[in-house]
């Protein structure tokens, strides 16, 4: 052992709790946990006994559900790029920066499509 490495122990009694002393004194944790093992290897069981198949190896159903959430999510970007587009581009066109653009559009109180403040970098990504 290396000489700067000192034995933690030495410096207070209550760090000299062996494994012991802290089994005989289970804490709430330990018990709530225990109890919350117990609770859901029955539930599981039981659920298994009365026939219903536990887990989820649809892989298909997840590449399906996959799909779906990203048209879903692109129907609803080019929705809001519709709607805020052509407001981007007057004011594109009034010869705005992009930086500019993004204050404006914050002054108005409109929010991006995620509800957050807008950047030039938004503003960007809608204009193109």
């Amino acid at each position: 052992m290396a000489s700067w490495v000192h034995d933690i122990s030495s410096y207070s009694p209550m760090l000299r709790l062996d494994k012991r002393m802290t089994a005989s004194r289970p804490s709430k944790v330990t018990k709530e946990r225990e109890a919350i093992v117990v609770w859901t290897k029955s539930a599981l069981a039981e659920a298994k006994a009365g026939g219903q198949k536990l887990g989820d190896y649809r892989l298909d159903v997840r590449k399906v559900g996959l799909r779906l959430s990203v048209e879903a999510r692109q129907k609803a970007a080019e929705a809001f790029k519709a709607s805020v587009g052509p407001m981007v581009a007057g004011l594109r066109d009034d010869g705005l920066s992009l930086r500019q653009i993004a204050a404006r559009l914050t002054e108005q109180g409109i929010r991006t499509a995620k509800g957050g403040m807008w950047t030039a970098a938004a503003v960007k990504r809608v204009s193109l």
